[in-house]
């Protein structure tokens, strides 16, 4: 066979023939003919069809036309900041690309969770909760800052006054012990005065 032969029309079969929807947990992107597994935090359903639309939910693509007629999963892929399409909504958690669950109660899940991140506080995440709800902790410091604050600002006075205290403590010791060694000096000229 002939190079020219094998790259024929009648050699190499058409891509919209006998097509098959992406399997579930997997996305199929447009113009390649394999499946690419889902990656841990998207969450790839197979879609349903809208009838009044004819696209595939929540994908936004049409059944190729032929013998198929039933949707597959994701068609394309992007990042996560880019879309809410394939990875696991806010609110819930994905263990698997194909499951999906509510987050509890007293628990905390952001877009593409695979588990769910325990609260610090119990009654600071509702069910379904996107993020730990942090003004609590927010009064709670700026409340003891304010004390500290307060605190620190009444008892300014009284620390001052302490540090003269001790200050001028330390000045009488030094002055005693100088007037102890001049003493010590003047019995010592004396002293020395009466050898002589």
């Amino acid at each position: 066979m002939s190079l020219s032969d094998e790259s024929s029309d009648e050699t190499v079969p058409s891509r919209t023939l006998n097509c098959r929807p992406c399997c579930l947990g997997f996305f199929c992107p447009r113009g390649l003919t394999c499946m690419i597994p889902c990656p841990l935090g998207a969450y790839c359903p197979l879609g349903t069809l809208n009838d009044t639309t004819g696209l595939c939910d929540p994908y936004f693509y049409q059944i190729t036309p032929g013998t198929n007629t039933t949707c597959g999963t994701a068609d394309s892929w992007a990042d996560i900041v880019r879309t809410n399409d394939v990875f696991c909504p806010p609110g819930h958690y994905c263990p698997t690309t194909t499951k999906k669950h509510n987050c509890s109660d007293g628990y905390y899940c952001r877009k593409g969770s695979t588990d769910e991140k325990k609260c610090f506080w119990r009654n600071t995440c509702k069910d379904n909760a996107i993020k730990e709800d942090l003004k609590l902790y927010g009064i709670i410091l700026i409340a003891i800052l304010s004390f500290v604050l307060l605190l620190v600002y009444n008892c300014s006075g009284l620390f001052i006054t302490i540090q003269v205290k001790m200050s001028s403590r330390a000045r009488k010791k030094a002055a005693k012990k100088v007037n102890k060694s001049a003493a010590a000096r003047e019995r010592w000229k004396l002293a020395k005065e009466l050898v002589i």
